[in-house]
Parts: C-alpha cells; sequence; structure tokens
C-alpha cells in the first residue's frame, strides 16, 4: 500500500522528536559530567588548600651535623620555621634565610620530613681571605662571601691588599670597586692553585707592581700582568727546584718567553 503524504509528515515528525530527544539526552549526560568534574576539582582544590593549612603541622624541627659557630636554637631561628604551621608553607625561604642571616653558614639544606618534621643540615662558612680596607680587614669566604669585620687581621687567612670594597652587609658578596683588579686576583689564585702554590698574601695596590708572598717564605715579584701565566709556571719550577730551608724573595719583574728568568735572592 502506498504511503501518503499525510503518513510521512507524521513519520518525519516522529524522527524529529527522537532525535530532539537525543540531543536533549546528551546535552544532559554532558552537563552532568561538567557537574562531576567541577565537584572533583573543588575537591582536590579543597583538600590542597587544607594540607598547605590545616593538615601537616610541624611538631619537631631538628639540625644535624651542626659543625657551625651557631647553635641549633640560632639555626632553627634563622630559618624562620615554625611548629604548629603547616609543614610545606612555614620557612618556605629557609635555604636562602639561613646563610644570609648566619654569615658563618655557606649554606643550608631543609628537607621536609612527612607528615611532620623538618630537618636542616648547616654547612658552616670559612674564612679565607681577609681583605684590608683602610683600618678594617673583610674577613671573606672563597666566593668573597662577607663573615666578618674586623680591626686586626687574622694571621692565618690570606692577606689581600690594594682593592677597594664596597660598602657590604655582612652575609652578603662583597663587592669590588676595581674590576681589573678583581680579574688580576682570580687569576692569580687561580693560577697559584693549579700549581699547588700556597699562597699567603696578595698586593695589587699598582698593577705594574704586583707583589705576593708564597709558601710562607718567597716573597714573589711579578711586576705587571704581561705573561702571568707563563710567570706562574715559572715560579713553580723554581720553587721546585729550590731547597726547602731556602727564604728569600724571586724577582719576575722582567720575565718574557725571551728572558725566561726569574732572580732568587736569599735572606
Amino acid at each position: 500500500m502506498a504511503i501518503t503524504s499525510n503518513d510521512a509528515i507524521e513519520e518525519r515528525r516522529k524522527e524529529i522528536q527522537r532525535r530532539r530527544k537525543e540531543q536533549k539526552l546528551k546535552r544532559k549526560k554532558a552537563a552532568v559530567r561538567r557537574l562531576v568534574i567541577f565537584v572533583c576539582i573543588l575537591m582536590v582544590i579543597t583538600l590542597a588548600l587544607l594540607s598547605l593549612t590545616v593538615f601537616f603541622p610541624v611538631t619537631k624541627i631538628t639540625v644535624e651535623n651542626n659543625n657551625t659557630v651557631y647553635s641549633a636554637e640560632q639555626i632553627i631561628k634563622a630559618s624562620g620555621v615554625e611548629k604548629g604551621k603547616n609543614l610545606w608553607m612555614t620557612g618556605f625561604n629557609a635555604e636562602k634565610d639561613i646563610p644570609l642571616k648566619l654569615p658563618f653558614i655557606s649554606e643550608a639544606k631543609v628537607q621536609r620530613k612527612f607528615p611532620s618534621t623538618v630537618i636542616i643540615t648547616p654547612t658552616p662558612a670559612k674564612a679565607v681571605y681577609s681583605v684590608q680596607y683602610k683600618n678594617e680587614y673583610y674577613l671573606c669566604d672563597e666566593e668573597y662571601k662577607l663573615l666578618e669585620i674586623k680591626k686586626e687581621t687574622d694571621k692565618n687567612l690570606i692577606s689581600v691588599v690594594g682593592i677597594e670594597p664596597e660598602k657590604t652587609k655582612v652575609g652578603n658578596k662583597v663587592v669590588f670597586k676595581d674590576e681589573e683588579k678583581l680579574k688580576m686576583l682570580t687569576v692569580i689564585i687561580d693560577g697559584l692553585k693549579q700549581k699547588s702554590i700556597t699562597l699567603n698574601s696578595l698586593d695589587v695596590t699598582e698593577l705594574m707592581e704586583i707583589k705576593v708572598r708564597v709558601e710562607s717564605r718567597f716573597n714573589v715579584y711579578f711586576g705587571s700582568s704581561a705573561y702571568l701565566d707563563m710567570k706562574i709556571a715559572h715560579l713553580s719550577g723554581m720553587i721546585k727546584e729550590s731547597e726547602k730551608d731556602v727564604v728569600g724573595s724571586i724577582d719576575l719583574t722582567d720575565y718574557t718567553p725571551e728572558n725566561d728568568k726569574g732572580i732568587l735572592t736569599r735572606e
């Protein structure tokens, strides 16, 4: 039997209704999924906020392997870590704050141990250089971090003369005004270290008259910075060839590749 136009219209209407119901159902399911995802995200955020505020309060703070001049109480205070505060939020900048507030600590490792313990492991800073400026002595570590300013030098440190430091707070790295002199310091110190020569003092007051004392027995006159690497290498050879009890001065002022000699004057 042939389908009438009315039947076709009815079928079309039913098809449209069916599709609308399917689309409505899909939208409802999508809305439910979005709601579930939103609730899950909200729960995660809430738990995260609680874990950073209410949960995991610090109940124990320890300082391990403390070989510094500071007490555990001083180190904990400098860290900013507080008992009762959240494990992850208290003392957030402790690793930076401790060496800054306590100059004789070079670095501090802060470990947060779940659920409520903070462990601080400090490394002591060691004074290496005594930089003389006017009537004061800036005691610095190898990286020129200022540890202390004194009126008297420490004879066990490497004495540095002739370079002017900027006004620096204890705990910060010293900034020197003359970059060229700082460069010379670095070249000489590194060069002597590479040759295993013990440096006692260094004078760069005049860059044309650089002077050092090494091995606690030789005053060395480099003159200018010309051929400095070669002068240091030649100095190393002269020290090795000299007898252990020889004390005096070594003049390398006129050293050149053509005139590769140093003058040793015994005292």
